[in-house]
């Protein structure tokens, strides 16, 4: 985890004290003879300052505009797979109602068989009825004329149930490949469209970290270069209004006419400063040079700060969602084991079913013995 400090307080502060250093740079600028009573800087600034924000605002309308159309993408895609999945579930629980849940495969179909009376016994079953005892003269001890037919009749019988086993099971041997090869299939696609989606959100992700990266660096770039202009402009300036200073005749001649005994100042016969005076500005002007250098150095240092803090967030949001990608692709991993071990305990009951199937005679085929006394 990174530990990001709060610097709420420090740039609070900094950006006080460069309002009130802006102030005092604007009331000398207004005070100036020189401007007319306007502050130009400040003028065009606000210029700039105006052109700025709202070149902001429409890249920032541009960015929103973007962002929100990938999550409309991404929640499209989202609902349709959500619905073919839907599809799916209910084509497969239609599939086996009508495989395995029919009228007749029922429990308790035979007390509600229609045609369970229909396919009962007669009142006489002929001479071999059980039924039929010794007072109704229709049967004698020691005969068996229905012996042959009876026993061919057993064998076709015998032979009838083992087909029918044996279709049973065959047939429900391919429904149990074709649901397994529907089940692989199905959760082929869908792990293919999992992992083409979460590579389409990873790339836009990348793509926006990319083109966020590349816009600070430019308005960095673009700020820095303004800031050398003007540290230029402002000591060539500087220079020209020293060597103006030294170089002008006005330093040549007695500058106490220009002022009355008690120190007022006539206009007309000022001729400039006294060696104290220009002592007094040169000292003034090299204070402000330092402090506008500090007060840049200062600029400089929290503008650093803010790109490291913003650095540091991006690599945990970076970190923060490979770690929900490792996440999502543990969760993935274990659903497909699950899947894997639900679908071989699936085989072994439908073994353990062919296997009672096999080993496992209805009580008819019982009743139909022992029953004459050879």
């Amino acid at each position: 985890m990174f530990t990001v400090d709060n610097p709420g307080e420090t740039r609070e502060q900094a950006r006080i004290e460069a309002r009130r250093r802006a102030d005092a740079e604007r009331r000398e600028r207004l005070f100036n003879p020189k401007n007319g009573g306007k502050d130009l800087d400040a003028l065009q600034a606000q210029i700039e300052e105006k052109r700025q924000r709202e070149q902001q605002e429409r890249e920032q309308l541009l960015l929103e505009a973007e962002e929100m159309n990938r999550q409309d993408k991404l929640l499209q895609l989202l609902e349709q797979r959500k619905q073919e999945d839907l599809r799916a579930l209910r084509l497969q629980e239609a599939e086996y109602r009508k495989t395995h849940q029919q009228k007749h495969q029922r429990r308790e179909y035979d007390l509600n068989d229609p045609m369970a009376t229909r396919g009962g016994a007669p009142i006489r079953q002929g001479d071999d009825d059980p039924h039929l005892g010794p007072s109704s003269i229709q049967k004698f001890a020691g005969e068996d004329p229905d012996y042959d037919l009876r026993m061919k009749q057993q064998v076709e019988q015998q032979q009838a149930w083992a087909r029918k086993q044996m279709d049973i099971q065959h047939q429900r041997r391919s429904e149990e490949a074709a649901i397994e090869h529907l089940q692989d299939l199905q959760m082929r696609e869908r792990t293919q469209r999992e992992l083409e989606l979460q590579r389409a959100m990873d790339d836009a992700r990348r793509d926006a970290l990319a083109e966020t990266r590349e816009f600070n660096k430019c308005l960095a770039e673009e700020k820095r270069r303004q800031e050398q202009q003007a540290r230029a402009q402002e000591e060539e300036d500087n220079r020209a209004d020293q060597m103006a200073a030294l170089n002008s005749d006005m330093l040549t001649q007695n500058p106490s006419t220009a002022y009355t005994e008690s120190g007022r100042l006539i206009t007309d016969r000022f001729r400039g400063f006294t060696p104290q005076q220009h002592a007094e500005i040169r000292q003034t002007q090299l204070a402000q040079v330092s402090e506008a250098e500090a007060r840049k150095a200062e600029e400089r240092a929290l503008r650093e700060a803010e790109e490291r803090e913003t650095m540091a967030a991006a690599r945990h949001a970076l970190l923060a969602e490979r770690q929900a990608a490792r996440a999502r692709k543990e969760a993935l991993r274990r659903a497909s084991e699950e899947n894997a071990r639900m679908a071989e305990q699936h085989k072994l009951r439908q073994k353990q079913e062919r296997e009672q199937a096999r080993t496992t005679f209805a009580p008819e085929f019982f009743d139909q013995f022992q029953r004459s006394a050879r």
